[in-house]
């Protein structure tokens, strides 16, 4: 399967959500086109991605406990999806700074009530001037991990105003944001058509395997 079979257009980022896949499994999907990786932990990161191929990418894209970031900037990670608070954002900036490094994150807008991680619309709006003077932090952009439904569409409404919400925030402050990370095996199509730029799939991916 590749990405043209899932009718994902081109200027779609699709990414290979490795959390339960084997490095067999992980290998196969590269062969099939699939070479941004999203891992979920540190610990399975560290363990695998050394062994692959290196036109891969890697995303970090699970909860990132801030215990864990010193290890994970030991590694080149491409982008951290999961940034859910100020406190993160910070510890992974310092973390950068000491390795010299530009890390490149996307800050996670909680849209589940039943979830703890993430920034509320206003927090983000109140508190992003201070966040886009980290020295050592790049904000790409938003993501965020919708309600589990049983109809992908009640999530269309939460897409639509994801999008929104970048908009506004790219007018307001004039900072591009060149990523929106949403929708994942069972929506990715509702949020592409709301305007993702990366749809994280797992089940879909893995299930041809």
């Amino acid at each position: 399967m590749t990405p043209k079979k899932l009718s994902i257009p081109d200027s779609i980022l699709c990414l290979a959500a490795v959390k339960y896949a084997t490095q067999a499994e992980i290998e196969s999907i590269i062969k099939d086109g699939f070479v941004t990786l999203g891992w979920s932990t540190v610990q399975q990161f560290r363990k695998i991605h050394g062994n692959l191929p290196s036109i891969c990418h890697h995303h970090f894209i699970g909860h990132l406990q801030k215990n864990k970031v010193n290890q994970l900037m030991e590694s080149d990670i491409d982008l951290i999806h999961s940034v859910d608070s100020i406190e993160l954002l910070e510890k992974i900036d310092a973390a950068a700074s000491a390795k010299g490094k530009i890390q490149n994150v996307l800050l996670q807008i909680k849209t589940d009530p039943t979830k703890e991680d993430g920034f509320s619309y206003e927090e983000i709006d109140r508190t992003f001037p201070s966040l886009i003077k980290k020295s050592s932090i790049c904000i790409k952009g938003l993501m965020t991990i919708p309600p589990a439904v049983d109809d992908p569409e009640k999530n269309r409404p939460i897409y639509k105003e994801m999008k929104s919400f970048q908009n506004a925030l790219e007018k307001k402050y004039g900072v591009p944001f060149p990523y929106l990370s949403m929708g994942m095996s069972d929506d990715y199509k509702i949020a592409i058509e709301e305007g993702a730029t990366i749809v994280r799939l797992g089940r879909i991916l893995f299930a041809m395997v």
